[in-house]
């Protein structure tokens, strides 16, 4: 059986399944699955249920009953502690800190209940983005905010290059922990004449680098600013064709007009070496003498 949600447009058995994120209640009755509300919440495309939430943030829940009587109706999601996590009109919204639970109701009875953790951003990480890697994507139709990768800063090294332009991507963390939601994110350049944000969106940033130096970067997530510094590296130089044995009279195909080559020397088709500025097949050789094809060679070096 095939199961579609969201903004599918078309069930077949051909339609690959999308990563979700979801958990088990705690009494086994049914399926919690989170929802992304925008490309700001790092959860969606990893696959994993989130039990730690950031304070301040945004998301939303749905539940799936297995097994439940007809007669308790359509089960429907509250927060136990509305104090600490409560609904406005689009999402969940997380108020305070502390352990707060999801119950799913049907027919007046609680059918099963989900745990989670509110904390207090209290850092982040920023790394580069790897386009490379294959980005899953959730079922929800997020306008280019959901990229899919879930935010995953594995390697929080960050690698600034003069005249290259590196996209950044930041994580927010509380008590160690990877925090989901959806936060306000924000960045800015301390120092605009050697760093450039080209383009910043939701947890992403696109930076240009403009000079060598010591360059600093505020990130924001939610109330939470961290500071970052970075020693931007000189872009390396561009391989000189002229050196290395090329164009200069030794080694295959190089130089032209200059020492000498085949088709040079006395005799026609002599001189000395054939592939080399001066290797095999050299000497004075039969049918020498002052050619007309004498002086200095046209095509020389080697082939």
């Amino acid at each position: 059986m095939v199961f579609c949600v969201g903004f599918v447009a078309a069930c077949t058995d051909d339609t690959p399944d999308p990563v979700v994120e979801e958990a088990t209640g705690e009494l086994g009755h049914g399926v919690f699955r989170w929802r992304c509300v925008d490309g700001s919440d790092s959860t969606c495309g990893t696959g994993v249920f989130p039990t730690t939430v950031a304070l301040g943030s945004r998301f939303d829940l749905t539940f799936m009953g297995s097994a439940l009587p007809d007669e308790v109706g359509i089960p429907a999601l509250e927060s136990v502690s509305p104090s600490r996590l409560d609904a406005d009109a689009s999402a969940l919204v997380a108020l305070r800190s502390g352990d707060v639970s999801v119950l799913a109701t049907a027919g007046g009875y609680g059918v099963d209940f989900v745990s989670l953790w509110i904390l207090p951003v209290d850092g982040l990480i920023v790394g580069e983005y790897d386009s490379s890697i294959p980005e899953p994507c959730d079922d929800i139709d997020h306008d280019e905010a959901c990229d899919g990768s879930g935010g995953v800063v594995n390697d929080a090294s960050v690698e600034l290059v003069v005249g290259e332009v590196t996209e950044l991507r930041a994580r927010a963390m509380g008590r160690g922990y990877d925090l989901a939601g959806a936060l306000p994110y924000s960045w800015e350049s301390l120092t605009p004449t050697l760093l450039e944000i080209v383009r910043a969106s939701g947890r992403s940033a696109r930076v240009e680098v403009r000079g060598k130096g010591t360059v600093r970067l505020s990130v924001k997530a939610g109330d939470y600013e961290e500071i970052f510094e970075y020693e931007v590296q000189e872009s390396s130089p561009e391989p000189d064709d002229t050196t290395g044995g090329t164009m200069d009279g030794s080694g295959s195909d190089t130089g032209s007009g200059s020492g000498t080559g085949s088709d040079t020397g006395s005799g026609s088709d002599t001189g000395s070496g054939s592939d080399t500025g001066s290797g095999s097949d050299t000497g004075t050789g039969s049918d020498t003498g002052a050619g007309s094809d004498t002086g200095t060679g046209t095509t020389t070096g080697g082939m």
